[in-house]
């Protein structure tokens, strides 16, 4: 999949046949075809069928679903794998005649196992990531370890690590923080085994900390230590695998700002490392370098530790929150920190907790909304701009089920009849009622239940369990649909009478298609993207190829791209990279069928960098 900025198009299967297909920027040969520029048609990566793909920094790998494993793309360290440096236009077929189960791309290095659970690694090796005994780039496959079978292979930017099939870990490349474990802070080029005879589950590393459960259930964190985060009863960073409390099974970890938190498998939970605001919960504001029990007795089931305030959830779901309260977000009734837990509301059951800066939001069990902390732009929803410091119940006899911190100053939620509520700040008429701060949550017109919500650049749109559309927030663009290019502060119903079954907003530009499959188009269209043959922003919904009855419809990035109910794609809007896929670098003003067949299926991905992806039956 390409990564946020890449201006490529991946069809996962036919133009005008099975297979994997490409189009827009090709500047290091991903688009294949034996160039190195933008394509404006969709490109065939050969004819096979493929299973998997992965895709970073410009290279790409993929197994087909006869296991064959093909890369192109970005070649600079020789991550393509094909004993060059020179960039691939092309698939290239790595090891012939060899099956292939899984492949990873990483930061210039490629990492793949074969069904018979052979690893290969090649690519970017200067810290020894490659695992061939050197610190030169490979631009071709290096077994790792002969007659080794392994199940996971994991690259963490410069340290590359993989389990086998015995759950035996090894670790190796960059070790400057001691992340490797061997008990040294040298780069290591081969792999090394990590505690011999231990089976591991998972493993991760960091560039200043590395942890690993075993099997059993076993926590072992080493790396760096000097908020005493190992948790080994010192403030030493350690290059080899501190085992956390010998002999206790672990469900969970968390890590906020150098402090870790775990949950055994009993429920209990234990806080260490950095306590500048008491967030390790102990009743001090001291550093912790081993474990403490929090609250001895407690099962706890959710965990969560922040910057510098931590929220927990018990078994029984009693709420407990406890560092950073300068704010109010401890929530109990004062605006200073607390070093141990603090309960909130005795007696009461909650099922879900958020923390979004310095404000808590809350669900009780039976429904009940409460919110308190900052409050700057009345997003706790108690009619005031003035912080709180003790829980606030949120439209009393209201049932919620979902809470939705659209950013830091306005708020969303849903309540169990599917009802929505925002609150906060009402800039551009985000909130749907008003254009500046509102303090209260305001139901955002009398609808019956909802079945889809969309918003974009501050524009929002909502259909009802009845198919009525409205739209409400900025305007500039003509995007709320109403005939004008205003700001609209309240909800508007589009094309009243009429039943909508989706939508969809991108860049001030709308598409939505009604009950009987017409699809229409309005707002944001200087580069085409109404389909209207005009490059005009249209304040009203444009109806888009009258007579033609379509299924789903995406925008994004000034492109539209819509399916038919008969399975026909087309493609509209800006087009200078080639992501029409007409053949032209040029805008289209009015949709293009892509390819002559009619068997694409699944939702159109229009991306928010000129990439568009679509998948075909055949």
């Amino acid at each position: 999949m390409p990564t946020p900025g890449q201006r490529m198009m991946l069809s996962g299967d036919a133009f005008a046949g099975a297979g994997l297909w490409a189009w827009g920027d090709g500047a290091t040969g991903q688009l294949d075809n034996n160039v190195y520029q933008d394509k404006s048609v969709p490109t065939q990566l050969g004819s096979m069928s493929w299973s998997q793909i992965s895709y970073l920094q410009g290279a790409v790998a993929a197994i087909t679903s006869l296991g064959a494993l093909y890369t192109w793309g970005n070649n600079s360290f020789g991550q393509v794998g094909d004993n060059t440096s020179v960039s691939r236009s092309s698939p290239v077929l790595i090891m012939p005649g060899t099956s292939w189960s899984s492949v990873v791309a990483g930061q210039n290095i490629c990492m793949a196992i074969t069904t018979l659970g052979a690893l290969y690694t090649w690519g970017f090796n200067t810290n020894g990531q490659v695992g061939d005994n050197t610190a030169v780039n490979r631009s071709s496959p290096v077994l790792i370890m002969s007659g080794t079978s392994w199940s996971k292979a994991y690259t963490f930017g410069s340290v590359t690590a993989a389990i086998t099939n015995l759950g035996a870990l090894y670790i190796w490349g960059d070790n400057t923080s001691g992340s490797v474990g061997d008990n040294s802070t040298i780069n290591r080029s081969s792999p090394v085994l990590i505690m011999s005879g231990t089976s591991w589950s998972q493993v991760n590393v960091t560039g200043s900390a590395a942890a690993a459960i075993t099997s059993l259930g076993a926590l072992y964190v080493w790396s760096l230590g000097n908020a005493g985060q190992v948790g080994d009863n010192n403030t030493k960073s350690r290059s080899s695998p501190v085992l956390i409390m010998s002999g206790t099974s672990w469900s969970q970890v968390s890590t906020g700002l150098s402090a870790i938190g775990a949950i055994t498998n009993l429920g209990q939970l234990y806080m260490w490392g950095f306590n500048s605001t008491g967030q390790i919960g102990d009743n001090s504001g001291l550093n912790k370098s081993s474990p403490v029990l929090i609250m001895p007795g407690t099962s706890w089931a959710q965990l969560s530790v922040g910057i510098r305030t931590t929220v927990a959830i018990t078994s029984l779901g009693a709420l407990y929150v406890w560092g950073n309260g300068t704010s109010g977000q401890i929530g109990d009734n004062a605006a200073l920190s607390r070093s141990s837990p603090v309960l909130i509301m005795s007696g009461t059951s909650w099922s879900q907790v958020a923390y979004n800066s310095s404000t808590v939001g809350a669900i009780t069990s039976i429904g009940e909304l409460y919110i308190w902390g900052q409050n700057a732009s009345g997003s706790i929803g108690d009619n005031s701009v003035v912080n709180r410091s003790s829980p606030v119940l949120i439209k009393n006899g209201t049932s919620f089920y979902a809470l939705v911190s659209t950013n830091n100053i306005s708020l969303v939620a849903i309540d169990s009849n599917r009802m929505l509520y925002t609150w906060g700040s009402g800039a551009s008429g985000a909130l749907g009622f008003g254009t500046t701060i509102f303090s209260v949550p305001v139901q955002i017109g009398r609808f019956p239940r909802l079945i889809s919500v969309a918003n974009s650049n501050f524009s929002t749109a909502l259909i009802s369990s009845l198919g009525a559309l409205y739209i409400w927030g900025s305007g500039a663009s003509g995007q709320i649909g109403d005939n004008a290019a205003l700001n609209r502060s309240s909800p508007v119903l589009i094309m009243s009478g009429t039943s909508w079954s989706s939508v969809t907003i991108s860049n001030s530009t709308v598409a939505a298609i009604t009950s009987l499959g017409a699809l229409y188009v309005w707002g944001a269209g200087a580069s085409g993207q109404i389909g209207d043959n005009a490059a005009i922003d249209r304040s009203s919904p444009v109806l888009i190829m009258s007579g033609t009855s379509w299924s789903k419809v995406a925008t994004g990035a000034s492109t539209v791209a819509a399916i038919t109910s008969l399975g026909e794609l087309y493609v509209w809007g800006v087009g200078t990279s080639g992501q029409i896929g007409d053949g032209g670098y040029v805008n289209r003003s009015s949709p293009v069928m892509i390819g002559s067949l009619k068997t694409w299926t699944g939702s159109p991905v229009v991306g928010n960098s000129n990439g568009v992806f679509a998948v075909r039956s055949k």
